[in-house]
C-alpha cells in the first residue's frame, strides 16, 4: 500500500516504526552500472534504484537515488545533446 495509502487509511500509524510501513528495499547498484541497464530494473514495482558510490573518497559508501524521472530526464537530454542536470 506504501506510506501515503497507510497514512490515508489510518491516521493513526503515524505513531508506528518505520519498519512497519516500509515497502520491500530498492535494488542496488554500483556507480559503474550503465544507464540502460539501470533503466531495465525500473518497473511498475521498482520506481527507482539505490546507486552505492565511495563519494567523499573514504570507503565509505554513499548512496544516490536515481529514479524513473531522472532516466527519463537523461535521455530527452541525450537526444537533444544537452548534458542532464
Amino acid at each position: 500500500r506504501g506510506l501515503i495509502g497507510t497514512l490515508a487509511a489510518d491516521p493513526d500509524a503515524r505513531a508506528r516504526p518505520v519498519r512497519d510501513v516500509m515497502s520491500a528495499p530498492l535494488p542496488t547498484v554500483g556507480s559503474e552500472t550503465v544507464l540502460g541497464e539501470l533503466a531495465g530494473m525500473l518497473n511498475a514495482e521498482t520506481s527507482a534504484v539505490l546507486v552505492a558510490s565511495d563519494a567523499a573518497g573514504d570507503g565509505a559508501p554513499a548512496y544516490h537515488i536515481v529514479s524513473r524521472s531522472d532516466v527519463l530526464a537523461a535521455l530527452v537530454a541525450a537526444e537533444r545533446g544537452a548534458p542532464a542536470a
